[in-house]
């Protein structure tokens, strides 16, 4: 919410010629065809496609690894599965390919297995937690080797891709 008040802010200067929409990209046609029902037309869109530093820095949205926080990730925590809900229910199988496919990260098989050992002996709940388990397997570059494993279950978690596809198709 606070995103959606500073960009109506910064496009105020163009009055009514910009309009900010709020919702998710695959929410976008019916967002669209209420503006074209009642007359207006759409000339450009612009996506807000980036995780911001006032979800990175509040601890309790649990997109970083740099404080400890409830594993969430949600770019809308009014809908979806938290990450570690996703990590709880998934097969081994499936998060390798997800921290394979969206964090490329070549190490996937190596943390996935101990994020699933920990999954199973104790649960894994935080980013803390989440954090150790990937250090123990102790990466040559344990930073990006992090970011990328928070990327690939933050763009899981958001179902960004799909998200993305319905929002420039609607477009």
């Amino acid at each position: 919410m606070e995103a959606v008040t500073a960009t109506g802010a910064r496009l105020s200067k163009f009055g009514g010629r910009a309009t900010v929409l709020q919702g998710s990209f695959n929410q976008l046609r019916s967002l669209l065809s209420e503006r074209m029902a009642s007359g207006s037309g759409l000339s450009g869109a612009l996506f807000d496609l980036g995780v911001s530093s006032r979800q990175i820095d509040v601890a309790s949205r649990g997109f970083s690894y740099h404080q400890d926080g409830p594993l969430d990730m949600r770019m809308d925590r009014s809908s979806g599965v938290p990450a570690a809900d996703l990590i709880a229910r998934m097969s081994e199988a499936d998060l390798v390919s997800i921290i394979k496919r969206y964090g490329e990260e070549r190490q996937a098989r190596r943390i996935v297995r101990e994020i699933c050992r920990v999954r199973d002996a104790t649960g894994l709940s935080t980013t803390g937690e989440l954090k150790a388990a990937v250090t123990a397997t102790r990466p040559q570059n344990p930073t990006k080797t992090l970011a990328r494993v928070f990327q690939a279950l933050r763009i899981e978690v958001n179902e960004e891709l799909a998200e993305l596809d319905g929002g420039l198709d609607a477009v």
